[in-house]
């Protein structure tokens, strides 16, 4: 554990202090995941995590104008003059991502990079992700590259990406669904899962010999009822690997604190449920952080 916390390690704090796994916890334990192999120089960079385009076209009702373009737009409400404002949202954006990419060069050295994530915003939404890889592979050749996307899979992957795709070493898209049909319409609105689900069956079709494409599914009183459903869809598709996100961050969307009455109901409701098999354990671990939490009054 460490005593003295610096500010800019406040993610990894507040993760840590509620007991979920952090990102300097998972590089200390699995440093391959960030291209750290046994004859890796310390001080170099091996890893870069994007998380510097707000823009996305979702309002996710567990998000917020932090991480969502559509977010601010919707929270400003109905104004004169609003596309005008909309315009000056995604003007903004733009400049602070212009500004934030020009500071790669003179924050790290690129030479010995193997893996580049993004994060959003949506990273398949706008061409942010490319001008990175291009930026990158003036040092490191693409084929050394490891590459990862989340994505809430709203966008088709042009063509030019499926390129950089093929030339990359590996590919890992994950893929960010918390329902489906019209229960994830109202989670991930104005998205609609007939769109999502017809790109996710594209970028399956592509056949990719070096790509993995995952699940990840982040749970929450909105979607914890449903999740057998989803699960049952994702059994169908034959995915790399599913994540189960609990959410801890915020205690108000942690369906540790539902009402005791809701939990109970909630746990023979998914108890019941038809749960595939290779799902099983997952969700009894689900049904166990459920109920074992301190509830609030709802």
């Amino acid at each position: 554990s460490i005593d003295n916390w610096v500010p800019e390690c406040n993610y990894c704090e507040e993760k840590e202090i509620r007991g979920v796994v952090s990102p300097r916890i998972t590089a200390n334990e699995e440093p391959r995941r960030l291209g750290i192999n046994d004859d890796s120089d310390i001080g170099k960079t091996t890893a870069l995590e994007f998380q510097i385009d707000a823009d996305c076209n979702s309002a996710c009702i567990m998000c917020g104008e932090y991480n969502s373009t559509t977010w601010q737009k919707y929270n400003i409400g109905k104004i004169q003059d609003k596309s005008e404002v909309n315009k000056k949202i995604d003007a903004q954006n733009t400049a602070k991502v212009n500004i934030r990419l020009s500071r790669l060069k003179h924050l790290a050295k690129l030479d010995d990079v193997k893996i580049i994530t993004f994060f959003g915003g949506e990273p398949l939404g706008n061409n942010v992700h490319k001008t990175i890889i291009k930026e990158v592979t003036e040092f490191s050749p693409l084929q050394s590259l490891t590459l990862r996307y989340i994505s809430n899979m709203s966008k088709e992957i042009d063509s030019e990406t499926i390129e950089l795709w093929k030339q990359a070493e590996s590919v890992k898209l994950v893929c960010s669904l918390d329902g489906v049909g019209e229960h994830f319409n109202y989670i991930r609105w104005p998205l609609q899962w007939s769109q999502v689900e017809k790109n996710i069956k594209q970028v399956i079709n592509l056949g990719l010999p070096n790509l993995e494409i995952t699940i990840s599914c982040t749970l929450t009183p909105f979607n914890v009822y449903y999740i057998d459903k989803l699960a049952g869809w994702i059994d169908q598709q034959g995915f790399d690997f599913v994540y189960w996100n609990i959410m801890h961050d915020a205690w108000y969307f942690s369906i540790a604190t539902l009402p005791e009455s809701v939990k109970t109901a909630l746990d023979q409701h998914l108890a019941m449920s038809v749960i595939p098999v290779r799902f099983q354990q997952d969700f009894e671990g689900i049904r166990k952080f459920m109920t074992s939490g301190a509830s609030t009054d709802g």
